[in-house]
């Protein structure tokens, strides 16, 4: 199932061991500088938990964004029931519309016959 899955029918006829020997001919393996080698070892072997301290953080800043926060959720609920009012005050008014025709239809019907 796996080689359908991954295609496994369409490369089973491939030369792997051929392959690899092109790919080894191709690419040719090159040795590092040793100026390289033990930069990276330096860099590797010395202990960097700068990352992992806690970051100092402004306790003004704190309370502004917290301000901010409560404030930008109450116009958002301000907001959002002034559109629910909107929607509900909308649907009565079309009610009252929709009333007002069907009243006009039955005062015409009624003086027609």
């Amino acid at each position: 199932m796996d080689g359908k899955l991954f295609g496994g029918d369409r490369y089973a006829d491939l030369d792997l061991p051929g392959l690899e020997i092109q790919l080894a001919e191709v690419l040719v393996p090159i040795m590092p500088r040793l100026n390289f080698i033990s930069d990276l070892k330096q860099r590797l072997s010395v202990e960097q938990d700068t990352s992992l301290l806690p970051k100092k953080q402004n306790p003004v800043q704190a309370i502004l964004l917290g301000f901010a926060g409560v404030i930008s959720g109450a116009l958002i609920l301000l907001f959002g029931l002034r559109a629910i009012i909107a929607l509900f005050g909308g649907k009565g008014y079309f009610q009252q519309f929709k009333d007002q025709i069907q009243q006009k239809k039955t005062q015409t019907m009624g003086s027609v016959s």
